[in-house]
């Protein structure tokens, strides 16, 4: 190859590296954790773990996890973490006054469709900490952790049954003393996914029953619930 042309491979180059610096200007001129957060949203809005934040002034007002407004009022009777589902972002803007998370009524149209007592709350706080004003609606499913989600007829009679709690997590279970049934598991989704769990009737003309299974929510010191069933 001539250097003329040497040199002609020379500028291509140089341009092409022009050209992919200026494009990575422009990719970052979006704040990287911005870019993240709103992916986690638009991939699930309604992730009890999902992000929420910068509402404000972007140099002042940061990001957090939705799930840590729950946990600010987990001592309250109305919280029932065990038993969320999904938590969205009603509103979110900069700041407006002193901090706290605290429950306030649902504004109008949210959820869209009426919700059965006890499957749905707000929650506000006007400084998360974070610089952030948030308020988020939060849903309910009455039957977690622990329910009986599909009976088949036989012989051989089967239960299935569902482990599960979103925000918590399933950290583990103890499904023993059983009668006249055997069981096995198998889980989807990980922790935060469920874990089902089916019983099968050994002896066809006689009830079974599941015994007690005991479900562990969350890390750490676990919190423990028990349920049972008949089939």
């Amino acid at each position: 190859m001539s250097r003329q042309n040497n040199s002609a491979w020379t500028r291509l180059i140089q341009l092409g590296k022009i050209a992919v610096c200026a494009m990575s200007l422009l990719v970052l001129s979006v704040p990287v954790s911005r870019a993240t957060v709103l992916q986690n949203e638009i991939t699930n809005p309604q992730d009890p773990w999902g992000h929420y934040g910068q509402c404000g002034d972007p140099s002042t007002s940061a990001t957090g996890r939705k799930a840590h407004a729950v946990f600010d009022v987990k001592a309250d009777s109305r919280a029932h973490l065990d038993q969320i589902t999904a938590i969205k972002v009603l509103d979110c803007h900069g700041n407006g006054g002193g901090g706290g998370t605290h429950f306030v009524t649902c504004p109008p149209g949210w959820p869209a469709a009426p919700a059965a007592p006890g499957t749905a709350y707000c929650l506000e706080n006007a400084n998360d900490g974070g610089g952030n004003y948030i308020l988020e609606g939060v849903r309910l499913n009455p039957k977690l952790p622990c329910y009986k989600a599909n009976v088949r007829r036989g012989p051989p009679d089967q239960i299935d049954v569902v482990l599960q709690s979103p925000l918590l997590g399933i950290s583990g279970f103890t499904a023993s003393s059983a009668t006249n049934a055997r069981w096995q598991f198998y889980s989807v989704g990980g922790a935060y996914g469920r874990t089902i769990i089916t019983f099968t009737k050994i002896n066809p003309g006689q009830p079974a029953k599941t015994g007690p299974i005991q479900v562990a929510l969350g890390e750490g010191t676990p919190q423990r619930e028990t349920c049972r069933f008949g089939f």
